[in-house]
């Protein structure tokens, strides 16, 4: 047999086997279609956004520390409500003329769980100066899904502030329905910086 004839037949070899495969791909898209859509509910619970203001990347530069206060506490509770309720809460007060960089960390030992179900057990908390949101501002910030055993969860929130008296709020709430948020020895940490 020629090195033609040889060409010849593993091209014919080669088309009939591209020729199986696109088969067999059309095959099983035919079997199989595409899945549905996905939900329009985002990982955390939300429908994508935030109702304290638009999604957006937010840079503050913070100098040296100047102080933190940081308070803890080692007795749980449990909450439910779709409603936000306060946590704890520390001020600050910026002296006049000028601005002061605030670093919040929320750490503590969460569950959340309870509604009947699949995913949909979501528990949040946000942090407020004075009533407005502190970066990430977000009603959505789950700290805590689908999970019946306690685990540690931190967070961080940061603000720029100008003189003045500012309360630092840490409050908390569920997706509602019978989801319970078990919170246990958590701190509260307030930096501030120039």
């Amino acid at each position: 047999m020629g090195h033609l004839q040889i060409r010849r037949k593993l091209g014919v070899v080669v088309v009939a086997a591209i020729t199986a495969v696109t088969f067999a791909s059309a095959s099983a898209v035919a079997q199989n279609p595409a899945p549905k859509a996905a939900p329009t509910v985002a990982p955390d619970g939300s429908n994508g956004g935030s109702s304290l203001g638009a999604a957006s990347l937010t840079s503050t530069s913070c100098g040296s520390e100047i102080g933190t206060n940081v308070k803890t506490e080692n007795s749980s509770a449990s909450f439910t409500g779709s409603t936000f309720t306060n946590l704890t809460s520390t001020t600050v007060t910026v002296p006049s003329g000028t601005t002061r960089c605030v670093i919040i960390t929320f750490s503590a030992e969460t569950a959340c769980s309870g509604d009947t179900g699949t995913f949909n057990d979501f528990c949040y908390f946000r942090v407020l100066d004075n009533g407005t949101g502190v970066n990430p501002a977000d009603d959505f910030i789950a700290y805590d899904s689908e999970r019946d055993t306690a685990a540690m969860h931190s967070h961080q929130w940061v603000k720029r502030v100008g003189a003045g008296s500012h309360t630092f709020t840490v409050q908390r709430r569920t997706d509602g329905g019978s989801t319970s948020f078990f919170v246990d020895d958590w701190t509260y940490s307030v930096a501030t910086a120039f």
